[in-house]
This record gives C-alpha cells, structure tokens and sequence, in this order.
C-alpha cells in the first residue's frame, strides 16, 4: 500500500479534540498514572559513540478520572538531542532532554507520544534505567541483530530475530510493567563503531513511529494465511530492503544529499516495520527467511 495513503489515513483518525472539554468535566478529579495504560515501542539503532533512540508510547485513560499533566511525564535519564515529532502537540521536550511531558491534563480516550534522542555509550556495554510513568500493557524493543549484540532486562523479556534477506532485527517482547515501575535495560556486545551509515532521521519521527503504532491498531493483529504473487508480505519484504541497500550504496557514493537520503531511509524503514510486523503475526515467519 502506499505509504503517502498510509500515512494519511493515520493523521486522519479522529482526535475528537471539541468532545475533551466536556468529557473532561465530567471525570473524577485524582487521577494519576496509575490510571493510565499505554503501549510503548522503542527502536534503536547504532551510531559511532551513541544509541539512536526512537519511542513511540500510546496512552489511553478508560478510569473515568482527570488526569494531571504531572502525571504524564517520560523520563529518559542523561540523553542528547530530544527532539518531540512537530506534529505532536500534546507533549514536549525538556531543555535538559532528561524527560518528555504532557503540556496538558488528559481526559477518557488516548494520546500519543513520538519522539527521538541520543544515548551516549562508551564500550561495549551499556545500561539505561527508565522510570515507568504509567501502566504499560505492552512493551516492544527492536534493534539491529549482531553477532554478539543482545540485550538483558530486570525483567523477563521474550526475543526472536526476523531474518531479511540477509539483514536481520532483534525483536524483545517487554512484560506488562506497572506505573512506577523501574526497568533496567543492558545492551551487551555493541560495537565500537558502526561500518555502515545506517541512523534514522528525526524528521522522520512521525513516519517511523506512526506507522507502527497504525499497525498496533488495525487488523495486521489478525492471522492471516500468506497472500502469493508481487503483493505477498514477503515480496515486499525483499522489495524493501533492497531499496534500503540501494540507497544506502547511494550515499556511500555521494550520488544522493544527506537530507534526501535520511528522509528516504526513514520512509523505508517505517514500511519495513509494517512487513515486518505483518509477517510476525500472520505466522509466515519460519518460510519468509
């Protein structure tokens, strides 16, 4: 499908922003953030001497309580360039980069939060401990699958690898984790310096995590049996990475802008989770390699 009809169908999901007002009236006054649930997607990819990190959290509040903007900040710990996507209003990013906040309280329905930073690291370990403001339902953590590169967690995670084409992605499964809750996340065996050019854009923010928070919500979550021909996942699977090869040989040959070349990189990976995604939950993992 087209990412551009993708994309457009997803900002076209009503926000309901004239019915908050009133709904918000009507709740409870007391709310907090253990009244709130969320799913949080986390993307990493590898740079010289940091981790580029990308987080996209979906909040919902079903309590039937007003919840304070207090409530509803992310924590990131020491952290560099944060950068909120342009098209999220409802939240912003700390001069400091240690934490994203609500600019406003949340009433019944859901918000999402998108946005992008560096982690120093220096050697081949590195530990993050998170705060976990809310309820979060559901945790997912993907990052490029080195040789030696795994990641360990206070918590028990579940991991599986999707193989492409000869370009391949860890995949964690993050536990439900209360509000409050701290998670400590260890990247083990990172390399000293990346071989190829490879960071995601932050002006493709919006691209990368939208596209993945549609596919949380729409019917990619129901098995279904493979689709043959050009339009099967796994066609576009290759189609995909291929392009992905091809514009990064591009780069490397300084026939393509950096502008051009990150904004195209980010389209391509947001449509890469997509498949990727697809492929996972329709079962087609074990004849896609």
């Amino acid at each position: 499908m087209n990412p551009q009809i993708l994309l457009l169908a997803l900002l076209a999901q009503p926000a309901a922003p004239a019915s908050q007002p009133a709904s918000r009236a009507a709740l409870k006054a007391g709310g907090t953030g253990a009244d709130v649930t969320a799913q949080a997607i986390i993307m990493v990819d590898l740079d010289e001497s940091a981790l580029n990190m990308q987080e996209s959290w979906t909040l919902n509040n079903n309590s039937g309580k007003a919840i304070g903007p207090e409530h509803l900040v992310i924590p990131l710990g020491a952290a560099r360039l944060l950068r909120v996507d342009e098209d999220i209003t409802d939240f912003a990013a700390r001069e400091d980069s240690t934490s994203v906040y609500a600019t406003e309280g949340m009433g019944a329905g859901s918000k999402t939060a998108s946005f992008a930073y560096l982690k120093d690291i220096s050697g081949a370990t590195a530990t993050m401990t998170r705060r976990i403001p809310v309820n979060v339902e559901r945790g997912t953590l993907i990052l490029p699958a080195l040789d030696d590169l795994r990641v360990e967690s206070n918590y028990p995670m579940q991991d599986r690898v999707s193989d492409m084409n000869g370009r391949r992605f860890l995949v964690y499964d993050i536990p439900s984790l209360p509000a409050g809750t701290n998670l400590e996340l260890t990247f083990k065996g990172l390399p000293s310096h990346s071989s190829q050019p490879r960071f995601f854009a932050l002006l493709g923010t919006l691209l990368v995590v939208g596209w993945m928070v549609w596919a949380l919500r729409s019917g990619h979550r129901q098995r279904r049996e493979a689709v043959q021909g050009a339009m099967s996942p796994v066609a576009r699977r290759d189609r995909i990475v291929r392009a992905i090869e091809l514009l990064e040989r591009d780069f490397e040959n300084e026939t393509i802008k950096e502008r051009r070349y990150q904004r195209r990189h980010g389209e391509l990976m947001a449509e890469l989770a997509v498949v990727l995604r697809e492929i996972d939950v329709s079962g087609l993992g074990a004849d896609a390699r």
